[in-house]
């Protein structure tokens, strides 16, 4: 939405971004926790016989 405003202003559509005003709130960081080969072979064992390929 940010964007879509800034892009309003810079074409004179409005004369203020509302969305300045605003800042996201802070996301923390978390590692990514990656599946082993035998859990995903269990997770793909797992799905209904119509998901398997």
């Amino acid at each position: 939405m940010r964007r879509m405003f800034q892009v309003a202003v810079e074409k004179q559509k409005i004369l203020a971004n509302p969305c300045e005003r605003v800042h996201p709130p802070k996301v923390p960081k978390t590692e990514m926790t990656l599946l082993t080969w035998e859990q995903s072979i269990m997770l793909a064992e797992a799905h209904d016989e119509r998901f398997q390929s």
